[in-house]
């Protein structure tokens, strides 16, 4: 019974997380930023992070108490974390660079995780531990959410200009009236 529980588990999750996200790399975040919601993403990014670290320690020592542990102490800098992005979004104007880095990091932590799952089943039918799979879940997370950062840093300079609705300033080089090249300055204003 606890094995069917299991299983059931494990494919509503991987099910849902498939299904939640479309697209590639998906559009660009548009609309004004949210503080809260950057804090909300965050918090619970760290604590499933902070969760996958302690579940790694657990398996060593059997000390049920490092999941709880690293879960709320992964909560906390995550929801700080969170915050610092949303206050810097939000000193622009616009989602950016925050959004895009919680967004891959969640993305990456589902694909990482669902790929765990494959890799960790392939071992479970060799050696029929099923700790196997669950290790296979938690490193597949914490690898996916890392790529995600990473992906994100590659990705976010493409997505974001944040040189529109900003002052722009540039140096000309005019010619006066008896064509004499005279520097000046310019400055422009997109909308």
């Amino acid at each position: 019974m606890r094995k069917m529980i299991m299983v059931v588990f494990l494919v509503s999750l991987i099910a849902s997380i498939c299904y939640a996200e479309s697209g590639f790399f998906g559009a660009p975040p548009e609309g004004s930023p949210s503080i809260i919601n950057y804090g909300k993403e965050g918090l619970i990014l760290g604590a499933l992070l902070g969760a996958s670290a302690g579940y790694l320690q657990y398996t060593h020592d059997k000390e049920t108490s490092h999941v709880s542990k690293d879960a709320a102490y992964g909560a906390l800098i995550g929801t700080t974390g969170g915050l610092i992005l949303g206050f810097s979004d939000a000193a622009k104007g616009k989602k950016g660079y925050g959004a895009i880095g919680l967004r891959d990091m969640r993305l990456g932590g589902n694909l990482g995780f669902v790929v765990g799952a494959i890799v960790g089943g392939i071992q479970y039918s060799s050696n029929k531990e099923w700790t196997r799979v669950t290790k296979g879940m938690t490193w597949g997370y914490l690898c996916g959410a890392v790529a995600g950062l990473a992906i994100s840093f590659y990705e976010g300079p493409i997505l974001v200009d944040y040189s529109k609705n900003k002052l722009i300033y540039n140096v000309a080089f005019l010619s006066d009236s008896q064509d004499r090249i005279c520097p000046g300055g310019g400055v422009s204003y997109r909308f």
